[in-house]
């Protein structure tokens, strides 16, 4: 397993309880694995990642 992957597996298992913090989790995930999507239905929001930790991460935050 690699660094960077051990390092996404411990923080998936620490949740802030502050507010801000989570907002700081959530910006930094979508500044590099999302997308905002635009159509005739609206606009939608596309996260792709390659590792499951962010994936639970995401939804948990």
């Amino acid at each position: 397993m690699s660094f960077s992957s051990t390092v996404k597996k411990e923080l998936e298992k620490h949740i802030s309880t502050a507010r801000h913090c989570k907002i700081a989790e959530i910006t930094a995930i979508l500044s590099a694995s999302g997308r905002i999507l635009q159509s005739e239905k609206g606009a939608f929001l596309y996260i792709q990642t390659e590792n499951e930790a962010v994936s639970r991460k995401c939804f948990t935050l």
